[in-house]
């Protein structure tokens, strides 16, 4: 899974130790978005990141994290109960239609390997709605 072979006498060579070190630091802070049985076809809900489903949360994996403090969601029909980064704490959020708002974020992208994973949590089994707001083409008619 992770392309590492042992050395020839079964250790671990030595270069790959604070990689994998690295990995298991994300791991403990992390694992609950990774353990168990992800669904991972759901929708995408912003272009810097990448979606995981367990129950009634969400885990959104983050890997560009924005600077100004403020995160937007898109595409969520579900009602939000609480937003949290893992390893981290609760943090703010606002919901207006399929539109989720984080606040008041860090500065810097509190993840290990760059990764900073937000676990949000509704209040029924999440659902997605892909292009929510796009307007219907040829006022909602359809030519064959």
């Amino acid at each position: 899974l992770l392309n590492i072979g042992p050395a020839p006498d079964g250790s671990v060579p030595p270069d790959l130790e604070a990689t994998l070190s690295q990995i298991g630091q994300w791991l403990r802070v992390n694992g609950e978005c990774v353990y168990g049985r992800p669904d991972k076809s759901f929708g995408r809900s912003s272009g810097v990141s990448e979606n995981t489903v367990k129950g009634n949360s969400v885990y959104v994996w983050n890997w560009i994290w924005p600077a100004e403090g403020t995160m937007h969601l898109g595409g969520f029909a579900s009602k939000l109960k609480s937003a949290r980064i893992l390893g981290c704490g609760e943090i703010e959020f606002e919901q207006e239609q399929y539109r989720i708002t984080l606040k008041n974020m860090p500065g810097q992208s509190p993840g290990a390997a760059g990764v900073a994973v937000i676990a949000l949590e509704f209040e029924k089994a999440p659902e997605f709605v892909r292009f929510p707001l796009r307007p219907p083409l040829n006022k909602g008619r359809i030519y064959i």
